[in-house]
């Protein structure tokens, strides 16, 4: 009978491997960033290729900035954090020349980060 008890303990003593479970899950979604759902304010924690392929989705016109577009992003080692910081002349050192898509751009990024747009409409 002492036997069955101590075993009965032992099983009982070791719940450490769920916690193992738990932190691997925590990893498993940390790592689901490309979904779209995962996070309200996923967008700070973008690497240049992200920040790339967000602004190049918003319009098909601005497949020509891409090449020129993810160079100077990542040679400015641009992070998702500062998106709400940028300006014309920043998407202007990007690659992007046309002012019209600069404004429009800046209009995507002031929705995303959740900033009110200028009443003015400059920037």
């Amino acid at each position: 009978d002492e036997t069955n008890k101590e075993n009965a303990n032992g099983n009982n003593g070791t719940q450490q491997p769920a916690q193992d479970e738990d932190e691997d899950s925590d990893d498993d979604g940390a790592g689901s960033a490309s979904s779209s759902s995962s996070s309200e304010h996923e967008w700070e924690e973008w690497e240049p290729p992200q920040i790339a392929n967000w602004m190049l989705s918003l319009d098909s016109k601005y497949k020509k900035y891409d090449k020129v577009l993810r160079k100077k992003l990542a040679e400015e080692e641009m992070h998702g954090s500062l998106l709400g910081e940028l300006d014309t002349n920043d998407l202007d050192r990007f690659g992007i020349k046309s002012l019209k898509h600069k404004k429009q751009i800046l209009i995507e990024l002031k929705k995303l980060t959740k900033q009110p747009l200028p009443e003015d409409d400059t920037f």
